[in-house]
């Protein structure tokens, strides 16, 4: 059992290194081809370019990794189909209602942080600008809107769930349920690539993570997901119409007209239906934790079996888990490489500059 953990946890960071260095390639092809806008590349349209980038993106961030993934831990886990995955389990309505608790904590979360944000830049810059997800993203046509939809809300949280919830996840399992979650939970904080955002994605990939253990697959996760990106998404769209700065930055004056002003009531009473369900999010949390509390995290799931004459030893894996996965050296390359994206890329922008 010891071999067999330190395997995975050197193949998790191997996995974790392969990301940090797609996302780099990732971000290093986008910015180039950004950088020839006075060349053939800036000739093409505005929507062919959104699509080109996009499709780069997420060929280096998520189709090596996840390819990665699996050959990595196919023989810890076996030959795991998406089909597997995707099961819709019996209770699939019931397990989607976990839906306002996981909206309400990753809210809550996320203004804790900004606020949290807010006054650390005060009290060390005097200046404060909001970090937003939606920085740089190509919204000025329907066609770009689309394919950011796409990769949003329908192709982003498939193929997260697949690395992080199925992947991930199942490696680790048979040495604590509780411990597969935080982990693959921090590892998807991390793999978001910037301090607000690794919070919000920490907590999401905890309750994210329970939900795929009790509903054995990842059909509920990608379904809550989903929903969770799409209200963003749809949020994004209002204030876009609204012509309303995403970045937190008012200091330029917005001008009113009657189709902004529509957007503009529109965001408001939008903002406050996801702010009331956030809240009732909450509520439900607190619910199911203390429901949690008597039933226990897992009922009626029974434990990951343990080859016989082998509890001592899983006993010491246990024991010695997280001590044994810091030690992993290709896990320290995979930090360096994911925390640089919190510090604006230095690394990146290193490379470009030898261009």
């Amino acid at each position: 059992m010891v071999k067999a953990y330190k395997s995975i946890a050197a193949r998790a960071g191997a996995v974790m290194a392969i990301f940090g260095i797609c996302h780099l390639l990732g971000g290093t092809v986008v910015a180039l081809l950004k950088a020839d806008a006075a060349g053939g590349y800036g000739a093409l349209s505005a929507d062919f370019r959104c699509f080109a980038e996009t499709f780069i993106l997420m060929f280096f961030i998520y189709a090596v990794p996840i390819f990665a993934a699996a050959l990595l831990f196919r023989p810890f886990i076996g030959k795991l189909s998406a089909g597997v995955m995707l099961k819709k389990p019996a209770n699939f309505e019931k397990l989607y209602w976990f839906l306002p608790a996981v909206y309400g904590v990753s809210f809550s979360v996320n203004i804790i942080t900004v606020i949290g944000r807010y006054l650390f830049s005060k009290a060390a810059t005097g200046e404060f600008k909001a970090e937003s997800v939606f920085d740089g993203l190509n919204m000025d046509t329907p066609f770009t809107m689309a394919v950011l939809f796409a990769y949003t809300v329908l192709l982003g949280p498939l193929f997260e769930e697949i690395l992080f919830r199925g992947l991930f996840m199942r490696a680790f399992f048979p040495f604590g349920r509780g411990f597969a979650i935080v982990l693959q939970a921090v590892l998807f904080g991390l793999a978001h690539g910037n301090f607000q955002q690794f919070f919000y994605a920490f907590a999401v990939g905890i309750m994210l993570g329970y939900i795929a253990v009790i509903s054995d697959g990842i059909r509920v996760t990608y379904a809550i997901h989903a929903t969770v990106n799409a209200i963003s998404i749809i949020m994004m769209f209002i204030a876009k119409s609204a012509k309303l700065p995403l970045d937190g930055d008012v200091s330029g004056a917005v001008q009113i007209t009657e189709v902004n002003r529509a957007a503009m009531s529109a965001t408001v009473i939008y903002t406050l239906c996801m702010f009331v369900f956030a809240v009732c999010g909450v509520v439900s949390a607190v619910k199911r934790i203390r429901r949690a509390r008597v039933t226990g995290l897992f009922p009626n799931i029974p434990p990951p079996q343990v080859p016989e004459g082998m509890s001592d030893e899983m006993n010491y894996v246990k024991k010695n888990r997280v001590k044994w996965l810091l030690t992993v050296p290709v896990a320290w390359l995979a930090a360096v490489l994911i925390i640089d994206s919190f510090g604006n890329n230095f690394i990146l922008q290193m490379i470009l500059k030898r261009f």
